[in-house]
């Protein structure tokens, strides 16, 4: 028995030498390469969604207009910054200048609720900082400020607000100044002639209106040291003038609801956004006046001067007769011309 138990013990304890206990641990990762900074690069700009004819202005619509203290946008130097000097104010007929600061006869004039506030350097229009006169008022009567050195006037306005020349119902409002800015929710109600502006230096547009309603029996647009500018910029809130004077000067709108009884001697008028609605066009010397739509819509409800450009990208153009005009250019628009439901009936 003794000799067949050892060459079973030999034979176990072979197995036992022949048999490995599988290798469990991780392999060794091979060495990878050190990390790589890889620069981003800047995706091109992209080109606006409409035909070249209708870009006109197409980056000004949504540019910023306010700037903090902290800016690093540049800033125009010298004295004539934006920020106006030598001021004077209308009051019960009277033309003024007062002895107050300009902060404590804002005050004064409109009982406490309008105020003058910090401008500097505020005003952003093409990439470039102006400082202006800032005054924010709320269910307020706005004191008549004219201007006798230029400068930009801005005016952020809350709740019912009007104003009435300095009690002359046949004065203009803010004459002097070069650039008019109302910013706000709330309404301006002009009770005299309307507003006016100055012709001067800077290169920025004569009136900018964002966000309130204003209410005007006319405006008069003068071109500013760039002709080239939009002279009236609308980008949202409202605006109902019965007569708007453009002066050979260019007209924006980029968003809100514009309505004019009559408007005089446009060049260009370029619509982005928003609504336009307008009764009559004139032109005193009868040159062709252009319209360009990238957007939006304009409305002629009565009759477009015969022979009026329009290059319609984008947006709606609706107006009486114009479909088989050869100035009028659909490049991706739509026209409407009820003359076509009207032939029909």
């Amino acid at each position: 028995m003794k000799k067949l138990l050892l060459p079973a013990l030999c034979a176990i304890l072979l197995l036992c030498g022949c048999t490995r206990t599988p290798d469990t641990r991780p392999e060794p990762r091979a060495p990878t390469d050190p990390p790589q900074t890889v620069e981003s690069v800047p995706a091109p700009s992209e080109e606006p969604p409409v035909p070249e004819e209708c870009r006109l202005y197409y980056d000004l619509s949504d540019a910023p207009l306010e700037a903090e203290r902290s800016s690093t946008l540049p800033a125009v130097q010298g004295l004539h910054n934006g920020a106006p000097s030598a001021l004077y104010f209308w009051r019960d007929g009277q033309y003024d200048y007062f002895d107050m600061s300009v902060e404590r006869t804002v005050q004064t004039l409109s009982e406490g609720r309008a105020e003058k506030r910090d401008g500097w350097r505020r005003f952003v229009w093409n990439g470039t900082r102006y400082s202006c006169l800032y005054l924010a008022a709320e269910d307020s009567y706005i004191p008549n400020i004219t201007s006798k050195d230029g400068g930009i006037l801005w005016l952020e306005l809350t709740g019912d607000c009007w104003a009435d020349g300095g009690g002359l119902t046949d004065n203009s409002l803010f004459e002097g100044f070069e650039t008019l800015v109302l910013t706000g929710t709330g309404t301006l109600r002009v009770e005299c002639a309307g507003l006016g502006n100055a012709s001067g230096e800077l290169p920025l547009p004569a009136l900018v209106v964002d966000g309130p309603t204003l209410i005007t029996p006319t405006i008069s647009i003068a071109a500013n040291a760039d002709p080239s500018q939009p002279g009236f910029v609308l980008r949202g809130g409202e605006v109902q003038v019965e007569t708007l004077w453009l002066n050979d000067c260019p007209l924006l709108q980029s968003g809100g609801s514009l309505e004019i009884t009559t408007c005089i001697d446009p060049t260009t008028a370029v619509f982005r956004g928003g609504e336009c609605t307008l009764e009559s066009l004139v032109r005193e010397d009868e040159a062709p006046a252009t319209l360009i739509l990238s957007g939006g819509s304009f409305t002629e409800t009565d009759w477009l001067p015969f022979g009026t450009i329009a290059y319609v990208g984008a947006g709606t153009l609706n107006a009486r007769g114009i479909r088989y005009w050869d100035t009028v250019h659909v490049l991706g628009g739509e026209i409407i011309d009820p003359l076509d439901w009207e032939n029909e009936g």
